[in-house]
């Protein structure tokens, strides 16, 4: 069954006009620049590095906390989930390692504390809690809001940039300070500042 008109007759094909070639003069020719992979062994040390730091992190905020600390607390960045992710992902290591342990205070919320002793027993036990240390962006959320987390100064883990720059900062301090103190031996020896001549 038809409906309305079927005609039949020739097809009218469309002609497109041939574009003109662009003209490439405007400015100099960039070309891609290939990126070098990072080795394996790069990237084994990069995340070796980030293994020790967030492990130094956590012995200071023990000493600090004077005991375990809360896993959130100590994981969670304020205003990046993806450092938290990276938190968590350096921060599995040294669980699977055995260097940390997790565990449930009294309150049955999980703390986190560096262990005295590498014990591969304890390595062993810890990795149900490595399988189960997953966070999705609600879930970041809800915990920033639970915990207060949004309005703290500083996170307990900067961020590479940040430990960077903190630690360049303090070794300036060093620097500075080991010269004053080169100075004021002279000064007491009285060999006086060395002046420059002009």
């Amino acid at each position: 069954m038809w409906y309305g008109t079927f005609e039949r007759g020739e097809v009218q094909r469309k002609v497109k006009a041939a574009k003109a070639p662009k003209d490439n003069s405007v400015g100099p020719k960039t070309s891609v620049k290939q990126i070098d992979k990072i080795s394996e062994t790069d990237q084994k040390e990069v995340t070796t590095e980030e293994v020790e730091r967030i492990l130094r992190c956590l012995k200071a905020n023990y000493k600090i906390c004077k005991g375990p600390v809360c896993l959130f607390e100590f994981v969670c960045h304020p205003t990046s989930f993806g450092q938290t992710i990276e938190n968590l992902f350096h921060t599995a290591f040294l669980i699977k390692d055995g260097y940390v342990k997790i565990f449930l205070d009294d309150d049955k919320l999980p703390v986190i504390e560096p262990v005295r002793k590498v014990d591969k027993d304890n390595a062993c036990s810890q990795q149900l809690y490595q399988k189960a240390i997953s966070l999705n962006g609600q879930q970041w959320k809800d915990i920033m809001k639970i915990y207060g987390l949004k309005n703290r100064p500083e996170p307990m883990i900067d961020t590479r940039e940040t430990a960077r720059k903190k630690a360049a900062q303090k070794a300036a301090e060093a620097k500075k300070k080991h010269a004053h103190t080169q100075d004021n031996a002279q000064n007491h020896n009285g060999a006086g500042p060395s002046k420059k001549k002009k």
